[in-house]
């Protein structure tokens, strides 16, 4: 798509699928050579989109006049919150200088809504003239964006193919890339030393240089450098891991991928599911429960069996990978067979980092949740029972309440049977005395 100005500044065309867009070809080089010239001679340069059918392009132009021509006061309406978004114009920097930024140009109803507001109804037309050049140059940018990401900067560049034969297995290392989901500075001397600390076996000599920590990429990721495979498994099985509280989210790599490229949102947790019939935590049921139930969370790893405090019973417990750009589950919907409607099981996660309480994010707690300075969330969605430790915590104190009140009961005149609840080692009931011996009597025959 050109332009009417009389001034010659060059103009270059870009194609769909042609030679000159395959990196390598000699057309590929030829068009190189002509947009680094234009950027050095002129500064820029006309692109020529032979896709844009002519009839188009001059109802565009013409409804571009008609959009300019508007009273200064109706040109103004047209504000968005961003840089250079809106209509911009009169400076005293440049007086001649006038703009629309539209942030949505892609959207119809936006579109639509734009042209209501600053024309009459009478005008709509022109949305149609808008959304459809506006198609068309979403097109025209892919296929510029295509070449930008592979253009050579000078005559000189060639694409180097690397041997095979330069990684010897001699000199092999392991990696982890980690990125700390967090607001928050810190230093990277303190995390390097923390993480060993917790990697490295208390019962092995402390090498420093068996894991070395270093900023790696463009946005500032962790590269980790294992000397042995033993210790990069031993930190996969053991995650999640955190620094300050915050999670310190890690991928494998083979070490010749971009790591700014690797994908760090699925992480894995292990996840308590309490309340399930006995029958589904048989030995012979627990892979295939923890499946159904892992598959709707996340990632399902594996399951097994748990159970942390005789007194609380045993739970299910999942190994899943999580979405971390998705809120954390907070429950499961699940439907044990004789039951008449699906029953919500509450999700408990062991080693859960801080996260927001008002949109359940990780990477952010409830004072820089965006969703609530928005006003769009008042009031916390979740609350510290979804940490397993809290929950189990929790649990072992409401057993402790109804202890005393049975207490206080049975000190009125009742029999205790079963083991102590303080010594965690089985079950209690209390009854009134003479209702005690008549059901014991009534069992026997004896009355």
């Amino acid at each position: 798509m050109g332009s009417d100005s009389p001034y010659q500044i060059p103009a270059i065309e870009f194609t769909m699928n042609s030679p000159e867009l395959d990196r390598g070809t000699d057309e590929w080089y030829l068009l190189c050579k002509k947009v680094r010239e234009a950027c050095e001679n002129y500064g820029c340069f006309e692109i020529v989109y032979d896709k844009i059918p002519p009839q188009l392009r001059a109802e565009f132009f013409s409804a571009s006049r008609k959009l300019f021509s508007l009273p200064l006061e109706t040109k103004k309406k047209n504000t968005y919150p961003n840089p250079y978004s809106g209509y911009l114009g009169l400076s005293a920097v440049a007086p001649l200088y006038e703009s629309f930024g539209f942030e949505e140009a892609s959207d119809y109803e936006s579109l639509r809504s734009f042209t209501e507001e600053i024309w009459s109804r009478d005008e709509l037309c022109v949305v149609e003239v808008y959304n459809v050049t506006t198609q068309f140059l979403c097109d025209m940018e892919e296929v510029v964006g295509s070449f930008a990401k592979r253009l050579a900067i000078n005559e000189t560049e060639v694409e180097v193919v690397m041997p095979s034969d330069v990684l010897k297995e001699g000199s092999r290392r392991w990696f982890m890339v980690g990125e700390l989901f967090t607001h928050k500075s810190f230093k990277l001397e303190f995390l390097a030393n923390t993480m060993k600390n917790l990697w490295i076996p208390k019962d092995e000599p402390l090498d420093r240089n068996r894991i070395t920590v270093s900023r790696v990429g463009v946005i500032g990721r962790l590269l980790f450098t294992f000397k042995n495979e033993a210790d990069l498994k031993r930190v996969k099985r053991g995650c999640p891991w955190m620094f300050d509280k915050a999670l310190l989210a890690l991928a494998v790599t083979d070490g010749k991928e971009d790591l700014d490229e690797i994908d760090l949102r699925t992480q894995y947790f292990w996840i308590r599911i309490r309340g399930l019939p006995p029958a589904y935590l048989r030995d012979g049921a627990v892979e295939s429960t923890g499946r159904c139930m892992g598959q709707a969370i996340g990632v399902f790893v594996n399951a097994v069996r748990g159970c942390s405090n005789p007194c609380l019973g045993e739970f299910l417990k999942i190994r899943v990978g999580i979405d971390l750009s998705k809120p954390l589950r907070k429950w499961v919907s699940f439907r044990p067979v004789g039951w008449p409607k699906s029953g919500c099981f509450d999700l408990e996660y062991e080693r859960l980092p801080h996260f927001c309480f008002f949109c359940g994010m990780l990477g952010h707690t409830g004072g820089k949740c965006s969703r609530r300075e928005a006003r769009e969330l008042t009031a916390p969605s979740y609350d510290a029972l979804i940490h397993a430790d809290k929950k189990e915590e929790w649990l072992i104190n409401q057993l402790r309440i109804n202890e005393k009140e049975r207490e206080q009961w049975s000190s009125t005149g009742g029999w205790r049977f079963g083991l102590h609840p303080k010594k965690q080692t089985g079950w209690t009931m209390t009854a009134p005395e003479l209702q005690t011996i008549g059901f014991v009597r009534s069992r026997s025959g004896d009355g």
